[in-house]
């Protein structure tokens, strides 16, 4: 293989691997594979979206099938729960894990119910870092998120993604794992490949050339 030849099989595979969670009609996993990461998995349970995302870019997810090659293959899309995926086949496999975690628990247009929403998928969203280990972890949420009723819990959500292995009990409430997290938190992690790197970013749309003032928060853990 000539170089030229090496340079584009490296285009046409990208810069990563990535799984999309809560991919919607599919604008943050659009973002992230014009950013070069090519989707080994997409999820999403809304059927418009998942429609939209079967009539663009998306595929039925098969699992017999191989993980897509190459930017240009069809995204695999499970069009169901997220809470019955099983990411375990992925471990070790995953650059990025990205999505946008649904909204309405903490949206001003909702009714602000938060962590007690059955629409919190933050956990899922943990589940699937433990399961599949990737080196990061891109969520997106709305600014009201960070508003301070929520802040105690929008403390939890970055403090689990930074020691995602410290898991939850069964029957255990967020508070208690909260200290739990804490206090791990201040110790020397065993394996430090366990622990991420934590920020988050809130950006305005309008600052990026969209012609809509839209403020979103951005969350960032490396490994």
């Amino acid at each position: 293989m000539s170089r030229a030849q090496g340079t584009a099989a490296a285009k046409q595979r990208g810069v990563g691997t990535s799984i999309e969670l809560f991919t919607g009609g599919g604008g943050m996993a659009l973002a992230m594979h014009a950013a070069g990461f090519r989707h080994v998995l997409a999820v999403e349970i809304e059927p418009r979206a998942c429609a939209t995302l079967l009539a663009n870019r998306a595929t039925g997810f098969d699992p017999a099938a191989p993980d897509p090659k190459n930017l240009t293959d069809p995204w695999p899309l499970i069009a169901g729960d997220v809470r019955e995926v099983d990411f375990t086949p992925w471990q070790g496999k995953v650059d990025i894990v990205a999505g946008g975690v649904p909204c309405q628990p903490w949206s001003l247009g909702g009714v602000h119910r938060g962590y007690d929403d059955h629409r919190n998928l933050w956990p899922e969203l943990f589940r699937c870092v433990r399961e599949s280990r990737p080196k990061v972890v891109v969520a997106e949420n709305v600014k009201g998120l960070l508003r301070p009723s929520f802040k105690p819990y929008y403390e939890y959500i970055l403090d689990e993604l930074a020691a995602p292995f410290e898991q939850r009990v069964e029957g255990e409430d967020w508070r208690d794992h909260a200290k739990r997290l804490r206090k791990a938190l201040t110790r020397p992690a065993a394996d430090p490949t366990e622990r991420y790197d934590v920020s988050y970013h809130l950006v305005n749309a309008a600052d990026y050339g969209v012609p809509q003032v839209r403020w979103r928060v951005f969350v960032v853990a490396i490994r």
